[in-house]
């Protein structure tokens, strides 16, 4: 998701104005607040096609926002569909605890590093 910057105007009228100021702080914090509710995780190997769960333990759904997939060598593949596949199996996997990731890597193993926000 990205945030949309906010307009910020200074009108004549100081109280108006302060609360303007206010409201923008107020905005400010939530933004910074929903980026520390995140965690990074390197290395997350994807067997072809098959749902890889991955534990973000935050209590709430959570998105995933993984890395261009890359090899064990550390080099890009040629593979991958990556899909978030949390809300299909969530029969499996508690959404709450888990993000589920699945690669269609055409037959090979791939890797990716990902953010997890909740």
């Amino acid at each position: 998701m990205r945030f949309i910057p906010p307009i910020l105007t200074r009108v004549k009228d100081e109280a108006v104005d302060r609360i303007l100021r206010n409201i923008q702080d107020r905005i400010t914090q939530l933004q910074d607040i929903r980026l520390i509710r995140g965690k990074f995780v390197e290395g997350i190997e994807l067997p072809d096609q098959t749902n890889v769960p991955v534990r973000h333990g935050f209590g709430r759904p959570a998105r995933a926002f993984p890395s261009v997939p890359y090899a064990v060598s550390g080099t890009v593949t040629t593979g991958g569909i990556l899909r978030d596949r949390t809300r299909l199996v969530a029969d499996e996997f508690d959404p709450a605890q888990y993000v589920v990731l699945y690669a269609d890597g055409w037959g090979t193993t791939m890797y990716v590093d990902c953010w997890i926000v909740a």
